[in-house]
């Protein structure tokens, strides 16, 4: 047992042996253990074992953790940014911070429970705690450059910082270091077990889950008082526990299962050989009426059925032949009603096709070519063109980038504003 914390300074433990860390062994002595260090009577920290043959008096409150230390895991996927964002230094320089990726983590905690005993002698499991933590931060580039001619200076280098909902910069995590040995930008990831990390400043959500504790008995285990189960405190009265009562009526139930199986094997025995000689008995005596009967039947029947199959005939002929002709000129008329909608559904769809077209024609004709003229740095031009009864409106807009680049960019819609044509062009001029 590794014993982590000693919660009453007062506790007094009286052992006959001790194990220390060094491996040295001392005799029978009387050890004091205050506040939250063990130490022998030389001073030395107690870090191993201990051995108790003696009786061990506990004054205060003896608590037992578990031999294990949480279990801390992280878990992280990247997904990539793009939008670069610009900081002005105010010293004629300027910081341009790209987003790499941004990384959700998850942190889980496990600790596992152990159990209490304090001075009264009540014993109290501590239950096991998962607490789980998400995370979300990026990984960004930065370089800083010069505002006169937008040129870098210094060199590249990687940090990371909290991010917001949509990934973007909300504040450099100072001191924290980045993981870039993995080839792979994307897979970049920062220790969230760095001490300079102040997990508050991307900390996105915290959920603590509790497990009641658990307790084994291997042996028997006696209970003087009532044992109570959540909000049950008598099993006896609640579920109607009685050991005597369980016994007794599981060996009536084996003694009366036993008798019933037997007298039953024994009847069914006697009923099958009866049941058996009395339908040998009537099979044989059956089988000679029947085949009797079934031979004078069989002659007279073929007699009845050869006249009523030719009656039958006779009128189902009848009856199918009108039938056909009714049915040929049900089908003729259906066939040419079909036809005429098919018909008609394509000339509707034409129509339509027509009509978008020429919508289509009147838009582009509203389109125009916005171009920048000299000494200007934009342009605006609203326009509008009519053909076969539809009616289009358009909106141009140019800007010069610089003495050679112009882009522009056109969109027109008809009025009623049910189709929509989008345009844009960069020029070059020298």
């Amino acid at each position: 047992m590794k014993t982590k914390h000693i919660h009453n300074p007062s506790a007094l433990i009286a052992a006959s042996a001790l194990f220390l860390s060094s491996g040295a062994f001392l005799g029978a002595q009387e050890v004091t253990i205050g506040g939250n260090a063990i130490e022998d009577p030389l001073g030395i920290p107690f870090t191993g074992n201990m051995i108790v043959e003696g009786d061990a008096t506990v004054n205060g409150s003896l608590l037992v953790e578990p031999d294990a230390a949480p279990v801390d895991t992280i878990s992280a996927t990247g997904a990539a940014g793009v939008p670069p964002s610009i900081a002005d230094n105010g010293n004629g320089t300027s910081t341009v911070s790209s987003r790499i990726s941004t990384v959700a983590a998850q942190r889980i905690a496990n600790t596992a429970g152990g159990v209490q005993i304090d001075a009264n002698g009540n014993v109290a499991l501590t239950p096991e705690e998962v607490t789980t933590s998400d995370f979300r931060y990026g990984i960004f580039s930065q370089f800083d450059v010069n505002n006169a001619d937008n040129t870098p200076i210094g060199v590249t280098t990687y940090i990371a910082a909290a991010v917001d909902a949509d990934g973007n910069f909300a504040s450099e995590l100072v001191g924290v270091g980045v993981d870039s040995t993995d080839p792979d930008p994307l897979n970049w990831t920062i220790d969230l077990n760095d001490p300079s990390l102040d997990t508050n400043d991307i900390l996105v959500d915290t959920s603590s889950t509790t497990a009641n504790g658990n307790l084994q008995v291997g042996g028997d285990a006696n209970v003087d008082g009532n044992l109570a189960l959540g909000a049950i405190a008598d099993v006896e009265a609640e579920f109607g526990v009685n050991s005597a009562a369980d016994q007794a009526y599981a060996d009536t139930q084996d003694d009366a299962h036993s008798v019933i199986d037997q007298a039953y094997a024994d009847t069914q025995d006697d009923a099958h050989s009866v049941i058996d000689q009395a339908y040998a008995d009537t099979q044989d005596d059956a089988h000679s009426v029947i085949d009797q009967a079934y031979a004078d039947t069989q002659d007279d029947a073929h007699s009845v059925i050869d006249q009523a199959y030719a009656d039958t005939q006779d009128d189902a002929h009848s009856v199918i032949d009108q039938a056909y002709t009714d049915a040929r000129e049900v089908a003729i008329t259906n066939a040419y009603q079909a036809a005429d909608a098919n018909l008609q559904s394509q000339i509707d769809t034409n129509r339509e096709d027509i009509d978008r077209n020429a919508r289509g024609i009147a838009m582009v004709a509203a389109l125009q070519h916005t171009t920048v003229l000299p000494g200007m740095t934009q342009a605006l031009d609203l326009s509008a063109a009519h053909f076969e009864g539809e009616t289009g409106m358009a909106l141009n807009y140019a800007r010069r980038i610089n003495e050679n680049v112009q882009i522009n960019f056109g969109a027109a819609s008809t009025s009623d504003f049910d189709e929509s044509v989008i345009k844009a062009g960069i020029g070059w001029q020298w």
